[in-house]
């Protein structure tokens, strides 16, 4: 009977530490999952980051270029209404310029001929 029971209690050992090892092997996958789990949250954060910072500078820039748009666009209506002042200032058909021998050397050759 003596060696029934400690054929029964190294059984019983031997079960637990099989039992035991197995324990230790599903807790270690778990630590496995956790980590892979771990670095694949820290994976979509650092890409939800790094969209989040490209849209802000890309926002950033279409601000920047809508206002010096409008800033332009100002300048050039600005332009235009000066230029359409000074053409009102302007008359609308200016007289020609008369000079004086240009004049003389016209009116003596009209009814002539030339000779050659």
């Amino acid at each position: 009977m003596a060696l029934g029971i400690r054929d029964s209690l190294f059984s019983a050992t031997r079960f637990n530490s099989v039992k035991d090892l197995e324990i230790a092997g599903e807790l270690q996958s778990l630590h496995e999952d956790v980590r892979n789990a771990t670095r694949n949250a820290d994976m979509h954060r650092h890409r939800i980051i790094w969209v989040g910072l490209t849209s802000v500078v890309l926002l950033a820039a279409l601000v920047g270029m809508i206002i010096s748009h409008r800033r332009l666009r100002g300048a050039y209506r600005e332009i235009f209404k000066r230029k359409m002042e000074l053409s009102e200032m302007r008359p609308a058909h200016p007289e020609p310029i008369k000079t004086a021998g240009a004049e003389s050397e016209r009116g003596k050759c009209v009814g002539r001929k030339r000779r050659v």
